[in-house]
């Protein structure tokens, strides 16, 4: 494409402060968001600088907030407000696009791009020549879900950048976009949807694991416990139903090793393999059982076996 010099002569006159920009933003956003999230940034092309202008909806200042742009996408849209207070405690926030939450442009039956914007300039407690250099430029952040973040990068490319205009194409893509925005509305609101009176109330195998789970909150210290609680309690109800022993006497099991808070005592052992020990000193025919069923399970060093435990392992 034929950009013309005057156009690129405003492209290049920042173009080196918007390449210290992008560096900072680099080695500082990924230090504030959480592992889960995700961040990329990008200096903005000269031809797509260039069609921007054409666009004629932009002024010359205006023109430049985006040259420089990074996004940072979030597990979903309860993280919205999260996001928000991150960016605007370490940046300042000139504006926002959409500029409220409450009200919307968009007539009810359409889908157009309108992902969060936040225009910021870099924050005031300046510590580098770099820092003193950028403070006064205005840059984009978006902020996506990762919904929102997958159909932009399924759609991008054939509805901003096709070879052909095709009303079809179009359609198809932002009838995706519709559906999306109503899966995220699900999830964002899953804790309500789940309380409808038109799922059922109980699953046995659920309300089996939700007892199990409770235990485990009740004996075990916080600290003690892995971050998947659920992985945890599904390992614990396979180690209940092979050895064939009882909700309620495993509960009983565990009591043989608590404290004065009914927490339990052993420490050098994770909730599992805690289990585990108080079958093999309480109940080790119904551990036997559990070995017989299970050949591939690791027993690990740390465990006081018993003989007879031992001798069906090595079976």
């Amino acid at each position: 494409m034929k950009v013309s010099n005057s156009i690129y002569k405003i492209y290049n006159e920042k173009l080196d402060l918007y390449k210290i920009l992008e560096k900072q933003m680099n080695d500082k956003i990924p230090s504030l968001i959480k592992k889960t999230w995700h961040y990329d940034g990008r200096i903005k092309e000269l031809e797509s600088f260039a069609q921007k202008v054409e666009t004629c909806r932009f002024d010359k200042d205006e023109m430049l907030h985006d040259l420089f742009a990074c996004r940072i996408v979030i597990d979903n849209i309860t993280e919205i407000k999260n996001i928000r207070q991150i960016i605007e405690k370490n940046f300042k926030l000139i504006k926002a696009l959409p500029s409220s939450s409450s009200n919307t442009h968009k007539k009810p039956e359409e889908f157009p791009f309108d992902d969060l914007r936040l225009y910021c300039t870099w924050h005031e407690n300046v510590k580098s020549e770099d820092e003193q250099a950028i403070q006064g430029l205005i840059f984009e952040i978006q902020i996506k879900t990762y919904l929102q973040h997958a159909w932009g990068i399924s759609t991008h490319a054939m509805i901003y950048k096709g070879s052909s205009i095709d009303w079809r194409l179009h359609r198809v893509a932002f009838q995706i976009k519709a559906i999306l925005e109503h899966v995220e509305l699900s999830i964002g609101n899953v804790e309500l949807l789940s309380n409808t009176s038109h799922l059922p109330k109980a699953n046995k195998e659920f309300e089996r694991r939700k007892r199990i789970h409770k235990i485990i909150i009740e004996y075990w210290e916080k600290e003690h416990l892995p971050n998947n609680l659920t992985r945890l309690t599904q390992n614990i109800d396979k180690l209940l139903k092979d050895s064939e022993l009882g909700i309620g006497d495993y509960k009983k099991l565990l009591n043989n090793s608590i404290n004065h808070n009914k927490k339990i005592t052993i420490r050098n052992l994770s909730p599992y393999y805690t289990s585990i020990q108080l079958l093999n000193n309480y109940e080790e025919k119904k551990l036997i059982q559990f070995i017989n069923k299970n050949k591939k399970v690791i027993f690990i060093e740390e465990l006081e076996l018993s003989s007879n435990v031992r001798h069906s392992i090595e079976i």
